[in-house]
């Protein structure tokens, strides 16, 4: 028997903690609505008031009238915060604009949303971290009157709340895992599907699920080729977790001889602090040239850059216009940079292009830079082929399920 035990609860209500001490339960807290429940040897028992004053909902009623008036049909993303840049932004984004073709109209439920382009989507605004949210969110739905209502898991503490009731509403429920979660197992059964953009450890305790890869609309053929070009971009988000890789880009640069430029947002307090600690360590601070829209940029560029780097979707985003591309790790230096090549494509797409450990370490490039054009257009070929625009016919088959509303 383990000596010390901590175990956490998932949601927003109900447990919060509980230390057990050779299996006894020694100090518990419990979440209610307005108050904290605290337990000491499971004798001693006491609240401590919590008063929220935040308003839970933030909405024009008129705007929402409207909206249940909608013909189109309604599929509502649940997400608690929308960043200004990210993969999971771009996939939304890239999804919402897919879905108005086929006469969906995209729904975005937040607590907060820095996202330029998805502000101009329909955007209702909830407190998600209290332990009333569920409660809340169950009310805008009922004014909304979805066809399909899909949580994306970076969070889960809101869907962990959510009664069995909810999972019997007359629209079609969904989950789309975006990074290693925790979940209590039984509460993500319950929906209608669960997708990730690639094959997930925590996946093993899910009935079913299916992989939709990130994807973009390719061109005819690519557009880049070599000029014996002499710099590099890398697109990023500047942040904590992503500073490795952005360390080993410029790293790998200096190892190669080239010059560089840092793509992202910097305006925030994070990535200003990120901007500062990369521009003590010799980082030139001519070489951050801010946010971009990616693909327009690529296109516009290609003159410029001898290969671009970063992780996850930008490498389908150069990819589709032909740049040679770089997946820089978060684990070790940069010689574990890997190019990618038409014989590791499948590789790293199960890893969502990220390198997080050294597993690997036998797929590393015999040249730093592949550019051949032979090599590039069977590269261009093959992510066209696993990562197109065409992925989403199985998402749409799903989506399809959503059964009629009850008027």
């Amino acid at each position: 028997m383990t000596l010390f035990v901590k175990k956490k609860g998932f949601g927003n209500i109900g447990l919060k903690y509980d230390y057990r001490l050779f299996g006894l339960s020694i100090f518990k807290i419990t979440r209610h609505i307005g108050y904290d429940r605290v337990t000491l040897l499971s004798f001693l028992t006491f609240r401590i008031k919590k008063s929220n004053t935040k308003k839970h909902i933030f909405n024009n009623d008129a705007a929402l009238c409207t909206l249940s008036e909608s013909a189109s049909k309604k599929i509502v993303f649940v997400i608690k915060d929308l960043q200004a840049t990210g993969g999971v932004e771009s996939r939304l984004y890239k999804l919402s604009r897919y879905l108005k073709k086929f006469n969906y109209l995209p729904v975005f439920i937040t607590q907060s949303n820095d996202h330029c382009q998805l502000r101009h989507e329909v955007n209702l605004y909830c407190n998600l971290s209290l332990p009333e949210s569920a409660g809340d969110l169950c009310q805008l739905l009922a004014v909304v009157k979805p066809d399909v209502v899909e949580f994306q898991f970076k969070s889960t503490k809101l869907f962990h709340d959510l009664s069995d009731d909810f999972f019997t509403a007359d629209f079609l429920t969904g989950i789309c895992i975006h990074e290693e979660v925790e979940f209590e197992p039984a509460q993500v059964n319950k929906v209608d599907y669960v997708i990730s953009s690639t094959e997930r450890r925590c996946l093993a305790t899910i009935a079913n699920y299916r992989i939709i890869p990130n994807w973009l609309s390719f061109p005819a053929s690519p557009v880049w080729s070599y000029k014996n070009q002499q710099k590099a971009l890398i697109v990023s988000r500047l942040s904590k977790d992503k500073l490795p890789t952005i360390i080993n880009f410029v790293d790998l640069c200096n190892f190669m001889g080239i010059t560089y430029e840092i793509a992202g947002n910097f305006k925030d307090e994070v990535s200003a602090s990120i901007v500062d600690f990369l521009v003590k360590k010799g980082v030139a601070l001519s070489a951050f040239i801010g946010e971009i829209e990616t693909i327009k940029f690529l296109k516009k560029n290609t003159d410029k850059y001898l290969f671009v780097a970063g992780v996850g979707q930008v490498a389908i985003e150069a990819s589709a216009i032909g740049y040679p591309f770089a997946v820089t790790p978060h684990h070790g230096g940069y010689e574990n940079t890997i190019f990618l090549e038409e014989k590791n494509t499948e590789t790293l797409l199960e890893t969502n292009f990220t390198i997080k450990d050294g597993s690997l370490s036998t797929h590393r490039n015999k040249e730093h830079c592949p550019c051949k054009k032979t090599s590039r257009n069977a590269i261009f070929k093959k992510m066209n082929q696993y990562c197109g625009e065409h992925v989403l016919d199985d998402y749409m088959r799903i989506i399809a399920q959503a059964p009629q509303r009850k008027r």
